[in-house]
């Protein structure tokens, strides 16, 4: 790693910038040590080069850095409803590719440099309860490969790394699909202690559509009932977080919970809903239960 490049670098509102988005003539500064640096092109590859020919300043911190603040960056529009964004993987407990969405995967929030106890980590994905969901590490240190630290071991939390060995590396942020080098957790679904089934997700699913009677914005929220036909209050009160009108109605065939246009007043009910998530929709998950003997498993 010592002929690294350092393909970005901070503007003078300290914002990052990559070497094909600068311009010459203009003054950048180190990710790492913040010193004066200016774009240069080299064999036809442009990068920034520090001012000064004696500065202390290692090219492994700077990637690190800039990769750490871009992924944040890049998962914090995904949660804002920006592009959608996976992580993709072959998982070494089961041994089966795993793929998890970070909008709708449990997580609400991203924080950057996250301390919990003596343990900091890089980027953490919380829950609506500032519960840790995820933690990522960037790593530069072949040492460090695949080792989950001691506190997300004994809490069993999901830890995951992203190893990097060049500049060429930070193309793994271009994609709508990550891959990184390590992650401990196991999608596959537990086994119920009961019954000996499999289980499933408990999970709320939200999308945006037209109200088909005034054209208004909706937000719909699937959601499902427990074997006496009953919904979750707090799935309910989840699904009105996110913008969805849920209204318990009364018609002959009995009461329900209905989605309702906050414009027009017009119901979308149970029956209708598929017609809408055809197109797509966000699944938020809130861990696995046994559909047969309503054995729950809270993540």
């Amino acid at each position: 790693m010592k002929n690294i490049l350092y393909l970005i670098a901070n503007d003078n509102n300290r914002n990052f910038i990559t070497a094909a988005d600068a311009k010459t003539g203009e003054e950048y500064f180190c990710c790492a040590c913040n010193g004066k640096m200016h774009l240069e092109e080299n064999q036809s590859v442009l990068r920034f080069i520090h001012n000064s020919s004696d500065v202390n300043c290692d090219p492994k911190i700077a990637l690190r850095i800039s990769f750490k603040n871009l992924l944040h960056k890049k998962i914090e529009a995904c949660l804002n409803g920006g592009d959608r964004l996976t992580m993709r993987w072959k998982c070494n407990s089961c041994n089966n590719p795993h793929e998890m969405s970070f909008y709708g995967w449990k997580g609400t929030q991203v924080r950057l440099d996250h301390m919990i106890g003596a343990c900091k980590t890089d980027v953490v994905l919380l829950n609506r309860t500032d519960e840790i969901v995820l933690a990522i590490d960037i790593i530069t240190d072949s040492k460090l490969k695949n080792k989950t630290p001691q506190y997300y071991k004994e809490n069993d939390t999901a830890y995951t790394q992203f190893f990097l060995n060049s500049e060429k590396t930070l193309k793994i942020l271009d994609k709508k699909r990550l891959v990184p080098s390590f992650i401990s957790v196991c999608l596959q679904p537990p086994e119920c202690t009961q019954c000996g089934n499999n289980m499933e997700m408990h999970h709320v699913d939200i999308c945006s559509v037209m109200c088909y009677e005034c054209g208004a914005p909706m937000q719909l929220a699937s959601l499902e009932e427990d074997r006496s036909g009953y919904l979750n209050k707090d799935d309910v009160e989840f699904a009105r977080s996110k913008g969805a009108i849920i209204e318990k109605r009364t018609f002959s065939a009995g009461t329900m919970y209905v989605n309702v246009c906050k414009k027009c007043n017009s119901l979308i009910g149970p029956l209708h809903l598929g017609e809408y998530f055809s197109e797509g929709y966000d699944e938020y998950e809130f861990g696995y239960y046994c559909p047969e003997c309503s054995e729950s498993v809270s993540e």
